[in-house]
């Protein structure tokens, strides 16, 4: 029968049915490019006296898979910059709280010193002076060094006390002109160093524990 040729020598067409989906039991091979696959789980009821039900499942990396942990609230804070800053300076200057303590216990010796050499200006020259009153006034009528010498001798507390206030004077001079000059010796260092060790471990009882370690 004349007709078109392009009908005739068609195919007969065969009805398609719908496309099934692949069988639910089958696994679906990932994508190498796009990482692991990741489904879905429902939520199962919790009976009460039965174990918890595992934590899901998720990647931690493209090929490792662990347990989701949920924040615990024991963690330590994360540090604060200035904390940061002081641990940094701290490891950088490990003994500068020592030696800042170490000088303000130098100066509190210094300040005790001149001030016990006050204390005996004030109190056993003039007692001394006051002993020697009439060989001072024979001394401003008719000085001679033998006159002195004999004074001197006659009152021996009197002239221990005067000798104990000059070279008091004379020593503090020269051990604060020798520090000024030349810095303190090693060995004066490690005994001070000795002292505010133990002020800290004493504590708030020691009485220069608020000027040295505050």
């Amino acid at each position: 029968m004349p007709g078109n040729p392009s009908t005739a020598l068609a195919p007969p067409c065969r009805s398609r049915g719908p496309v099934s989906s692949p069988p639910p039991h089958l696994p679906i091979a990932p994508n190498p490019h796009q990482g692991p696959v990741m489904f879905p789980i429902a939520p199962q009821p919790h009976k009460v006296g039965t174990p918890s039900p595992p934590s899901p499942l998720i990647p931690t990396t493209d090929r490792e898979w662990g347990p989701v942990s949920s924040p615990s609230p024991y963690l330590p804070t994360p540090p604060s910059p200035m904390d940061e800053l002081e641990t940094l300076y701290s490891s950088v200057n490990p003994d500068i709280n020592l030696t800042k303590q170490v000088q303000k216990l130098h100066r509190l010796t210094v300040y005790g010193r001149w001030l016990f050499v006050g204390l005996l200006w004030l109190t056993v020259a003039p007692w001394s002076l006051w002993s020697l009153r009439e060989e001072i006034a024979l001394w401003r009528q008719y000085f001679t060094w033998v006159a002195v010498r004999y004074g001197l001798y006659f009152h021996p507390f009197a002239t221990l006390g005067l000798a104990f206030c000059i070279g008091m004077t004379v020593a503090v001079l020269v051990w604060q002109s020798r520090n000024i000059l030349f810095g303190l010796p090693q060995q004066d260092k490690e005994r001070l160093e000795k002292q505010v060790f133990r002020i800290r471990q004493q504590g708030p009882s020691h009485p220069l524990w608020k000027w040295i370690c505050q």
